[in-house]
């Protein structure tokens, strides 16, 4: 106990002198951007990468951060603060669907109610059969969409169906309708499913896919958990590729990680060709929306957002980005605790208020009708 004792208090003390800017900045340039970064406020690209991982895999440990940031949200966290992937919403799903919600679910999630629907949509009552002169549109995302820490009334989705119900009603259609099929945690692979299994059978008018910069490494995630599950593998293209690499449900994670990131690209430009594929066939029109997560407050992300926006322009499908849509706020107002990123009340409420306008400036591409009045 004394000597470790004793190399800790060490390690602080040391800790404290290169803190020091008169010790620092005698010490190089590579000594003060090691010093700036344990001070950082912000979480660093390795900080975000664990957290991201933490937070899908239900994994999150603060021992793995080297940021004060990252440290201090972890122990901040309460335990009952849980993913919904390891929330008592879910239960487990079938083939590539690792998990889904439960059916008419009422409980709490991230101190907030949370209920389902009868088709284990987070969202309000819709009948399977499309009303007469509705204009109907199947939302597919993960959990900004889905809304954790907030009503179901409160989500993005759920306030510019009353928009457009507000301001379009009564023009080209009767009214609209948004069914909100979005999980969170969910990836461009679940989606593709969620779409041909579910979606699809409610008779959509079309599809909006709400896309974020964190896709690829959750769609990663999501696949090996596939693979350690041993879930079947119901398209060719992956199951091709996954013998192909060699992939094996009793490999470590890191190994699988190892062979399936260099693939990453491939796999997402697969899934939303697919999805698009899909989509056609039925006569229903797909449309992106890449939505900034609220660590893009002051821009797009700038290591992953280009390439996913390549990725989609590779692939032709009608993309709207929602731009700027926390411009003027701060991120204690648009997200949903300091160790929480997710959308908050007000969170929902902007990105809502930049999404009708995107979906007004794009209504005749879009097929909506003519407004009979522009007011939110």
């Amino acid at each position: 106990f004394t000597t470790v004792a004793s190399r800790t208090g060490l390690m602080a003390l040391v800790l404290v002198g290169v803190g020091m800017p008169q010790v620092y900045e005698r010490a190089g340039e590579q000594a003060a951007e090691v010093v700036v970064s344990l001070q950082s406020t912000h979480l660093n690209a390795r900080d975000q990468d664990i957290a991201d991982r933490g937070y899908y895999e239900g994994l999150m440990d603060a021992r793995g951060y080297t940021s004060q940031l990252a440290w201090a949200a972890e122990v901040q966290r309460p335990d009952n603060w849980k993913a919904t992937m390891n929330s008592e919403a879910i239960r487990r799903g079938e083939g590539l669907l690792v998990y889904e919600l439960i059916p008419n679910y009422d409980g709490m999630e991230k101190e907030a109610p949370f209920r389902t629907n009868q088709w284990g949509m987070r969202d309000k009552e819709y009948t399977k059969e499309k009303p007469e002169g509705v204009y109907r549109i199947a939302m597919l995302g993960a959990s900004y969409e889905q809304g954790s820490g907030v009503t179901e009334e409160e989500t993005y989705e759920a306030i510019v169906e009353a928009r457009l119900n507000q301001n379009f009603a009564g023009g080209a259609y009767a009214g609209y309708e948004i069914l909100n099929f979005s999980v969170g945690g969910y990836s461009p692979v679940q989606n593709l499913v969620v779409a041909e299994k579910k979606a699809f059978d409610f008779q959509p008018d079309a599809v909006y896919y709400a896309i974020h910069s964190t896709e690829k490494r959750r769609m990663l995630m999501q696949i090996e958990r596939m693979i350690k599950q041993k879930r079947a593998i119901e398209y060719p293209y992956l199951s091709e590729l996954f013998t192909r690499l060699g992939v094996k449900p009793d490999m470590q994670q890191s190994e699988l990680r190892r062979l399936l990131d260099p693939h990453g690209e491939e796999i997402l430009k697969w899934s939303l060709e697919e999805l698009n594929r899909k989509c056609i066939e039925r006569g229903i029109p797909l449309v992106v929306l890449y939505v900034p997560t609220t660590e893009e407050i002051n821009g797009l992300d700038p290591e992953r957002a280009p390439d996913l926006i390549r990725i989609l322009e590779e692939t032709g499908i009608p993309t709207l980005m929602i731009d700027e849509p926390y411009r003027g706020r701060t991120a204690d107002e648009v997200q949903l605790r300091p160790w929480d990123t997710h959308l908050s009340k007000i969170g929902h409420e902007v990105v809502a208020d930049r999404l009708y306008d995107v979906l007004v400036e794009h209504s005749d591409e879009l097929k909506l009708g003519a407004s009979p009045q522009t007011a939110r």
